[in-house]
């Protein structure tokens, strides 16, 4: 994808219905305020504690919450389909970035392309780092096509359910555009895979994971995978990871 426009200081949106962040969240938010980004992190909890420099807003604007009531009940990973839909929604609207909480920006200023995003593999696009100008046609599709799907999807009881509305419904609709093409492949944002996650804390490995990530834009940490591994939200990272590195940065 080339980058053509000219630095400016950008918008990154997150999202986020869980508990009250840890530092690993705060990581993520940090290295995007390091960056030269304003953050804007949408919740529907009014007192969710941020670092300084983020702003709160309500996610509210975006999707009410009893979309995910209606959908999902009874199933927690039906909090991934609301976050795929609202996401779409506020790129839509407002346009510039939207980024996981899990995600680590690796460089001092953002891609300044007018769109972005990165490979799973030849044929599946990642939602979890995103750019759009407001108003894509793409997305005005993609929305459209989310919320056709949603209320006679099954309940997410399994990983084909619960990414309904995420990467392979992306893929899709880039593709239906004429827009695959310009994603990036999957090293520049995923170089570390979710199957490499323990690698992230594992200090016998931090300078083969700093070596992969020396010209990368962002790595994704794959919180979500952190249940199975048995890693708890609130582990601090060995001394001498990759991680513990980056929080000493």
């Amino acid at each position: 994808m080339e980058n053509t426009l000219p630095y400016s200081r950008d918008e990154v949106r997150f999202f986020w219905t869980g508990p009250p962040l840890s530092f690993y969240e705060i990581l993520s938010l940090k290295s995007f305020l390091s960056a030269g980004a304003r953050a804007i992190l949408y919740s529907y909890d009014k007192n969710l504690a941020v670092p300084d420099g983020v702003e709160l807003r309500d996610a509210g604007e975006l999707l009410p919450a009893d979309v995910l009531r209606q959908h999902n009940a009874g199933s927690d990973k039906g909090l991934s389909r609301h976050s795929d839909l609202c996401r779409y929604i506020m790129l839509q609207r407002h346009g510039g970035w939207y980024v996981d909480l899990d995600v680590v920006c690796l460089r001092d200023h953002l891609p300044p392309a007018e769109m972005y995003f990165a490979r799973a593999n030849a044929a599946i696009i990642y939602n979890g780092i995103m750019k759009f100008p407001a108003g894509s046609p793409a997305l005005g599709d993609l929305i459209a096509r989310a919320q056709e799907i949603l209320p006679a999807a099954e309940r997410a009881l399994t990983e084909d359910a619960r990414v309904v509305l995420g990467p392979p419904l992306l893929s899709r609709v880039l593709r239906d555009h004429g827009l695959d093409g310009r994603a990036e492949p999957v090293s520049k944002a995923y170089e570390i895979s979710i199957q490499e996650t323990l690698a992230f804390f594992n200090p016998s490995q931090c300078g083969e994971v700093e070596a992969r990530l020396a010209d990368k834009d962002f790595t994704h940490l794959w919180n979500a995978a952190w249940t199975t591994l048995r890693i708890p939200k609130n582990f601090g990272p060995p001394e001498g990871s990759w991680l513990d590195m980056m929080f000493r940065r």
